[in-house]
């Protein structure tokens, strides 16, 4: 999986940078058997409105299909937090649908 980071003039600290990392790393559960892993890309976009509000934008692109969240908030671990959750959460209803119709069809 190919990720890109978009800091538009902020500078994470380590502790940030470490626990974001972290959390990205549970997107790739989902894509364990993926054949082609190279055409899996993911932007994560980060910006801090007027040192008060975090804003987290994460675009995952896929061969098939193309997941994108964002979220607010005033604290940054928060923000992760929130837009990794609505991402997770796309993700499961799309696997699941995908089960649904292969089971189905």
């Amino acid at each position: 999986m190919n990720i890109k980071y978009l800091l538009n003039g902020v500078k994470l600290s380590e502790k940030e940078d470490e626990y974001l990392e972290k959390r990205i790393k549970k997107v790739g559960k989902f894509f364990k058997n993926c054949k082609q892993p190279d055409e899996l890309r993911l932007e994560v976009d980060i910006n801090q409105d007027k040192k008060t509000f975090w804003r987290v934008e994460i675009m995952l692109r896929t061969p098939r299909k193309t997941f994108r969240v964002e979220k607010i908030n005033k604290e940054f671990m928060m923000t992760v937090d929130d837009v990794m959750e609505a991402l997770l959460k796309q993700l499961r209803r799309y696997k699941d649908k995908m089960v649904t119709i292969s089971r189905n069809g």
